[in-house]
């Protein structure tokens, strides 16, 4: 398995991958937020992405930059984000009780989506599910699905039709290979 130096402090994802999976490469991109596993299969090759979005907004917006520059230079089959983003892409789907919103993130991070071709899956299998991953500890409990797994668009066939999505439970999904 490989996971984030931090994920003892809830930063980001475990990801465990078979021993018929081979392992092209892993790195760390920004030290305890984001990480990349290289594997591959048969002729195809997965970059995955494991994002722990910093909560201070001129960071997020690094690496934000720093995740567009290493998918814009990746020459992987397919690309897969996962992770505790720290923003919410659906203000009317995915907070309750919340003020919290991010904007300026919100709007890189969709432009990039798009760029790059990347559905968000469980958005995509549900699209007015309401769903929420994370309980603010303020009195009016806000919350929010801040936890999401993004897909490259020719991967959305191939996912299991049932994606678990809740905080601290492994978010799981299943591709097929090709």
């Amino acid at each position: 398995f490989f996971s984030n130096d931090a994920t003892s402090h809830a930063s980001g994802l475990v990801i465990y991958v078979s021993k018929d999976i081979k392992v092209e490469s892993h790195s760390s991109l920004v030290p305890a937020k984001l990480q990349k596993i290289v594997i591959s299969h048969a002729t195809e090759t997965y970059s995955i992405y494991n994002v722990h979005m910093p909560h201070n907004d001129n960071e997020a917006m690094c690496l934000a930059s720093t995740l567009r520059s290493d998918l814009n230079s990746s020459n992987s089959t397919h690309h897969i984000l996962g992770g505790d983003w720290n923003f919410v892409d659906n203000l009317a789907l995915d907070k309750s009780n919340s003020v919290s919103d991010r904007p300026r993130l919100r709007s890189l991070m969709v432009q990039m989506l798009n760029d790059f071709n990347l559905v968000d899956i469980f958005r995509h299998l549900n699209p007015s599910k309401r769903v929420t991953t994370h309980t603010g500890v303020q009195a009016h409990k806000p919350k929010a699905r801040l936890d999401r797994i993004y897909v490259s668009v020719n991967l959305v066939s191939r996912v299991s039709r049932r994606v678990r999505v809740r905080r601290y439970v492994p978010l799981t999904f299943t591709i097929t290979t090709g």
